[in-house]
């Protein structure tokens, strides 16, 4: 009982394998699977943007801090809050202290929301997301956001990290 056990255990590994001439080469299957890799990559991340962007804006202006990381989302508040006089308020020069190790402070939109100048907006669809660049920091997307109803359109580089599964904001 015990031989008849290993025989059916042998023949049964024996017809689940491929017959090596099937057997892509080594390279193909890293090369195909790369590739596959990064186009998935780029359409996840792309479809997850654009989104995340239109999203934010239908729900009447949800907070940002769900689609962002924590560093950037304090980032884009104490700019937002520049020069305003209230409690932990920064002043341009203290803003560009505390931040300039982390971002290029000079493109952190101060005084102005998250993603537009406006404050007012009709509605904001995407309407160009092109990648520009792919590193160990992130995919950057330009990205064209048009305020449809207003006819105002604004350019923004928006730097993506991945994070738990998904995707943030982190520029």
């Amino acid at each position: 009982m015990q031989l008849y056990k290993v025989i059916c255990i042998a023949g049964l590994f024996a017809s689940c394998q491929q017959p090596k001439s099937e057997v892509p080469s080594s390279s193909e299957t890293v090369k195909d699977t790369t590739m596959a890799t990064i186009d998935t990559m780029e359409t996840a991340t792309k479809s997850w943007l654009i989104n995340a962007i239109e999203g934010h804006f239908a729900n009447d202006n949800p907070s940002m801090e769900s689609m962002t990381t924590k560093r950037y989302f304090e980032y884009k508040t104490d700019a937002t809050n520049v020069g305003y006089d209230t409690d932990g308020s920064l002043t341009e020069e203290a803003f560009a202290e505390k931040w300039s190790k982390a971002y290029d402070v000079k493109y952190a939109g101060i005084g102005v929301g998250f993603l537009i100048s406006g404050q007012d907006w009709n509605q904001i669809k995407v309407t160009q997301c092109q990648l520009l660049s792919k590193s160990d920091k992130g995919i950057i997307y330009s990205v064209v956001l048009s305020d449809v109803g207003n006819n105002t359109n604004y350019k923004r580089d928006i730097t993506l990290v991945s994070k738990d599964g998904s995707f943030l904001i982190d520029d």
